[in-house]
């Protein structure tokens, strides 16, 4: 519950009665005429009277959820449970949001709020109260509202390392209880008989065994470049920072892998461990929106414990700060496999751009692409399918 004071303050109309009433005793006592005295008694009467009125010192509001959740697009009803003069003007105000149906019911406030982006929205109530003589105004906190971006999930061809022995869905080298067919070989002391290979074994006169591929679980770590950016195309860039990130996640997910995140540049640099799972593509959503879910970070490097050994990298960034690039190469040096997506469109430098400058800037981002495939790292281009 939020309370905040109500500051009353004199509205015009007893400004205007306290003027008229001092020029009225100032014309008796300078002219020496009583009647006036009279005329302005009534209004004195109603000054003194109003002055002693006691008046609602402060209003509370109690959301039904402080922290409200959802996707961008979506409508969300919220109510908030209000204590407030009843004449009181409420207004719902929230940056980047539609209000619509705000409606007060005793001391029941419902509202529909709109977003089509995502983040983090504070819910503000502007109150403006009146009795006629006095007026006040206040700002109480509503709660939040944290918007989670809308993934798509795609199938990615992604590198795979070394995978870990847990059962998955990836197609490993290793032979085992899998589905697919690796070869025969000669029967051996604690072979299943499901693996026999009958017709194999009467050719041959001795036994022989299917061997069969393991099927196992990758570990996706996705880097997030939230460096701070110009204005401008490189500045627009971490849109699709995010919306790449949480689209790989709800893949790797699906497929039961384990996901973790690591964002690196931010005012507040943090990390997810890796897990499988629905819940712990909240946990990205929100690690994603620096919500409680993440862990602080501290250097620019990704943590070894977000990277665990022989988990696929996919890193998002226009590639344009060093910082990011080094720690690429650090995982790179762990022999992790790392995807670099590139998500800057074009140059960073607004639409008039001369030739000769856009020319130069292909020629050095050939370059940097080069530098990096030579340390390990393969370098992709974001494809707006949005």
């Amino acid at each position: 519950m939020t309370i905040t004071r109500l500051d009353w303050r004199p509205a015009p109309v007893f400004g205007a009665l306290a003027m008229t009433a001092g020029v009225a005793l100032s014309g008796a006592v300078m002219v020496s005429r009583p009647v006036l005295i009279a005329f302005a008694a009534p209004f004195l009467a109603v000054l003194i009277v109003v002055g002693r009125t006691r008046l609602t010192t402060g209003i509370s509001i109690d959301p039904a959820a402080p922290l409200t959740r959802c996707f961008e697009g979506e409508t969300v009803s919220l109510r908030w449970g209000i204590t407030a003069p009843e004449n009181a003007e409420i207004a719902l105000e929230a940056t980047g949001t539609q209000v619509q149906n705000l409606t007060r019911i005793d001391g029941t406030v419902t509202a529909d709020i709109t977003v089509e982006r995502w983040g983090n929205y504070a819910l503000e109530f502007r109150v403006k109260a009146s009795t006629g003589m006095w007026i006040a105004e206040a700002r109480v906190r509503g709660g939040s509202l944290r918007v989670y971006p809308y993934a798509q999930p795609e199938k990615m061809q992604m590198p795979v390392g070394e995978l870990p022995r847990r059962i998955g869905t990836h197609l490993s080298h290793s032979p085992g209880s899998g589905v697919e067919f690796a070869g025969i070989r000669p029967f051996q002391a604690g072979d299943a008989l499901r693996m026999v290979n009958w017709v194999v074994s009467a050719r041959r006169a001795d036994m022989h065994v299917n061997e069969r591929l393991t099927e196992r679980s990758a570990d996706v770590s996705i880097v997030v470049d939230t460096y701070a950016q110009q204005p401008g195309p490189a500045g627009e860039s971490l849109e699709r920072c995010v919306h790449g990130a949480v689209s790989t996640a709800q893949s790797a997910l699906r497929r039961g892998d384990r996901a973790a995140l690591v964002c690196l540049g931010s005012r507040t640099p943090r990390w997810l461990a890796p897990q499988p799972g629905r819940r712990q593509f909240y946990q990205v959503l929100d690690a994603v929106l620096e919500g409680e879910a993440a862990r602080a970070l501290t250097g620019t490097l990704v943590p070894r414990a977000a990277a665990p050994p022989g988990s696929v990298v996919v890193a998002f960034s226009p590639l344009l700060d060093a910082q990011f690039g080094l720690a690429l190469v650090d995982l790179r040096r762990r022999g992790h496999p790392v995807l670099a997506v590139d998500v800057l469109s074009g140059p960073p430098f607004g639409d008039d751009l001369d030739p000769l400058i856009a020319r130069m800037w292909r020629l050095e981002r050939g370059a940097l692409y080069r530098d990096l495939s030579t340390a390990g790292i393969e370098v992709v281009q974001w494809e707006n399918r949005r």
